[in-house]
């Protein structure tokens, strides 16, 4: 009755699969015997055989080459007046000289049992012999275990590359996650295991050089106010009750404020199905301005308008209220349905607010948005959807966009592909605009 193998093989088991492949038994049957899989057994015979090499007291006078039956080369020693074929002489072995050698090997080598363990002609075969020792077995083994958890499996100049390139891109705003889905056929280890070598110290490198190490200041709460219209069929929960379709499709609409004293403003689309995010100067951060900006989009959606924008998400400010003019064109037309979030609560639309997190990056609180032009906001556009994203599979937003939108639309609002070493979000992007 064969026993149930778990976990590795042992030097018990390795002794057992010695003696029984001099008694010339099949991988089958040795498999049966330890209870493991044939296929660990034909695996740990190769991996642990040991080479022993040709007979030496037989490699001078044998010719053990693959072609020495029909070999014809002639003159590969200096002896000039020699005319016999080199692979009859017994003076000068060809094997040394000739460019053509090829090792001459067994077939019981070769295929299974992979071993000469037990062979009748090992004692006069003048072909290369491999023997399965438990003992060499079991030492092979464990100093390959050994050196497996040893150091870092990649050259110093490989880890040094990794480093200096991580430092380089870490200076340009990317994170670790951005990093890694577009080098990662580039470095010697995973972005884990890069997390954890940092820890342990290993990289010249510290963590206040990665974006995303410093903590965020504890969010104040927000003051609850009380609805100022009438949200009937506008509120939340109405938004839960659609299709899932048309919530997936939904766009969340918000504002990014500049200094107290700014009358410019940010307005914000996030397009969730697909991560994008569309960021629009506001002269002013009134409804009005909203309104005007969404005219705007309409018209150079080409009549695609309903199909990009036909549900906005917004919270409750002061610029979202007037949902008559958001919901309808200026010939009166209906081109979209708006709803609300509940009161004090920015997670209902967190896909939108995480966004900011990387427009923020660029445009940091208490940074004034006097001087910002429209320029400006294509080129934050341009970075922060060419950003990769893990969500996404490893691809950045503009690379759904690009495909999903109306041809023309990318290029009406200014927004462009940027490579992924070229990716910066940190103000020295705006600064190196206005150079």
């Amino acid at each position: 009755m064969t026993r149930t193998k778990t976990g590795q093989l042992d030097f018990e088991d390795r002794c057992i699969i010695a003696r029984m492949l001099s008694e010339r038994q099949s991988f089958s049957t040795i498999a049966s015997t330890i209870g493991v899989a044939r296929s660990t057994i034909s695996r740990e015979v190769v991996r642990n055989r040991t080479r022993d090499g040709i007979k030496i007291t037989v490699y001078k006078r044998i010719n053990n080459c693959a072609y020495q039956k029909d070999c014809l080369i002639r003159h590969l020693c200096s002896d000039k007046h020699c005319n016999r074929l080199c692979r009859m002489c017994r003076d000068c072995s060809c094997m040394r000289h000739c460019s053509h050698y090829r090792e001459m090997c067994c077939d019981q080598t070769t295929g299974s049992p992979y071993v000469c363990n037990g062979c009748k002609c090992r004692q006069r075969c003048t072909l290369c012999r491999y023997t399965y020792r438990a003992k060499e077995a079991q030492l092979a083994t464990e100093s390959r275990a050994s050196s497996a958890r040893c150091g870092i499996d990649a050259s110093q100049k490989d880890i040094e590359t990794m480093v200096k390139t991580v430092k380089m891109l870490s200076k340009q705003g990317q994170s670790i996650e951005h990093i890694w889905n577009t080098h990662s056929d580039e470095f010697p280890v995973s972005r884990r295991t890069f997390y954890r070598h940092l820890a342990e110290r290993r990289y010249d490198m510290t963590d206040l050089e990665l974006v995303r190490k410093c903590r965020y200041r504890p969010r104040k709460k927000a003051v609850i106010r009380a609805d100022q219209i009438d949200f009937s069929a506008r509120r939340y929960r109405d938004w839960e009750a659609l299709g899932q379709e048309a919530r997936t499709s939904t766009v969340q609409i918000d504002c990014i404020e500049g200094l107290r004293a700014d009358t410019k403003a940010i307005l914000t689309l996030h397009l969730v199905r697909y991560h994008f995010q569309i960021p629009i100067l506001l002269a002013k951060h009134t409804s009005e301005y909203v309104i005007k900006a969404l005219d705007w989009l309409e018209q150079i959606s080409d009549g695609h308008f309903k199909e990009i924008f036909g549900i906005l998400l917004a919270d409750r400010g002061a610029e979202f209220l007037n949902h008559q003019k958001i919901e309808h064109s200026r010939d009166r037309k209906k081109r979209c349905s708006v709803y609300y979030c509940d009161p004090a609560r920015a997670d209902q639309k967190g896909a939108c607010e995480k966004n900011h997190v990387e427009i923020r990056r660029i445009v940091p609180k208490k940074t004034s948005f006097e001087k910002l032009t429209a320029a400006d906001m294509a080129d934050i556009a341009s970075h922060v959807n060419s950003y990769t994203r893990k969500s996404l599979g490893g691809k950045a937003p503009i690379d759904l966009a690009t495909c999903v939108l109306p041809e023309g639309f990318l290029d009406e609002l200014g927004i462009r592909r940027i490579t992924p070493d070229e990716v910066n979000l940190t103000p020295d992007l705006l600064k190196r605009s206005e150079r």
